[in-house]
């Protein structure tokens, strides 16, 4: 039977601290009868009792498992082990990889090998911080909510750092589309601040013949089209700049958006005229990447496009948003570089810290060219499943 509410806390000030941490994270969950439900962000803080050393990287797991505390604790120490870890070390000395027991469940263990909760965890805030992350309301047997310990806790200065999970280190420009509706900007907007990227977002708001585009397509769609066609262009083209293309950005969209539109919505003469000023301003745009292709049925999309409440999207008729999904789907079938496809019918990557772990976790999988496929909600496991195909 699984145990959950099962906490590990991770340190490391050697050796890469930050890598150390996050290859530790992977090896959690590739231990036999332990399933990793979610990560922590990282976190810096200070050595401990004022010494002279490198500050600490550190961060808190959430996992569940049929295995007993003791030998949990003994798959921990092997770990340890195998990123060089002496078993002998002075209190608070400097150390490749720190994994640590924290909490199992609302039980209180003593033995000669553990005690749980864990003794020191009620006064550090580098465990305390992250363990909020996890669970806001989370309570530590015999001391009481992990919100307040950390109120009060006087080793305050920690620092959030981003996500624990890594991006593909050639993913320099990441795309995340999907028709109106599924979240695309919103996930766009949490992938930016948790990997420091710079971020190129799609301004609805700046396009003058929008808020009659999908009442009166025949009138205002070519303006519409040309003014989306040149705001994308020119936002993607400084990127070509060296200075501006430094570290990794994130956009709400690919340029071939601007095609499926203009083909579900302009005809003739309109098209044509359209097409060549598509064809020039395309040369020379650099491609993402990564593309994060999120889906979800056109029923569930409008309903969540009700409950946003934005003008223009009430006016999207459901057989326009059924042909664009059908054009996007397409694409994305017989697309030549990297696309990692979501299925978010059930998921909520915007709220929900589980889902977008799984995301995280999947996009910490991609290790080469081809179609990546997840499925966060499907009830095998939170993680779900990643296929890779080669083309």
């Amino acid at each position: 039977m699984l145990q959950d509410g099962i906490y590990i806390g991770l340190g490391s000030n050697l050796d890469e601290p930050v890598e150390q941490v996050r290859s530790a994270v992977r090896e959690l969950g590739q231990i036999s009868q332990v399933r990793l439900c979610a990560s922590s962000g990282l976190y810096r803080s200070p050595p401990m009792g004022g010494l002279d050393q490198p500050d600490y990287i550190n961060a808190v797991v959430q996992v569940e498992t049929d295995l007993g505390p003791d030998q949990l604790f003994h798959e921990l120490q092997e770990i340890e082990r195998q990123h060089g870890r002496e078993e002998q070390h002075e209190h608070w000395a400097s150390r490749t990889l720190d994994l640590d027991l924290l909490l199992w469940g609302q039980e209180r263990i003593d033995n000669k090998t553990l005690t749980l909760p864990h003794p020191g965890l009620h006064e550090r805030a580098f465990v305390l911080a992250p363990l909020r992350e996890l669970n806001a309301d989370l309570e530590v047997p015999g001391r009481g909510a992990v919100s307040k310990l950390l109120q009060a806790c006087r080793y305050s200065r920690v620092d959030r750092m981003g996500a624990c999970q890594s991006l593909p280190a050639s993913a320099r420009l990441i795309a995340v589309e999907g028709p109106m509706g599924v979240g695309k900007t919103t996930l766009c907007n949490r992938l930016a601040a948790d990997f420091n990227g710079r971020l190129i977002l799609e301004n609805y708001q700046e396009n003058p013949f929008l808020q009659d585009f999908f009442k009166t397509p025949e009138k205002t769609a070519l303006a519409a089209q040309l003014h989306f066609l040149t705001s994308r262009a020119c936002q993607l083209r400084q990127l070509n700049q060296a200075d501006l293309f430094q570290q990794r950005a994130f956009t709400d969209y690919v340029f071939e958006k601007s095609d499926w539109f203009s083909r579900l919505s302009l005809q003739g003469d309109e098209y044509d005229l359209w097409l060549s000023v598509y064809t020039h301003m395309s040369a020379g745009l650099p491609h993402p990447d990564l593309v994060i292709y999120l889906q979800a049925p056109v029923s569930i999309l409008l309903e969540r496009i009700a409950m946003r409440g934005r003008s223009f999207e009430h006016a999207v008729r459901p057989e326009f948003l059924e042909a664009l999904s059908a054009l996007m789907a397409e694409h994305f079938r017989n697309y030549s570089g990297t696309v990692l496809t979501v299925d978010t019918s059930c998921t909520n990557l915007a709220e929900s810290l589980q889902d977008y772990q799984s995301l995280l976790t999947a996009l910490d999988g991609v290790t080469r060219p081809g179609q990546y496929f997840l499925d966060p909600g499907q009830p095998e496991g939170m993680l779900g499943d990643m296929v890779a195909s080669d083309r």
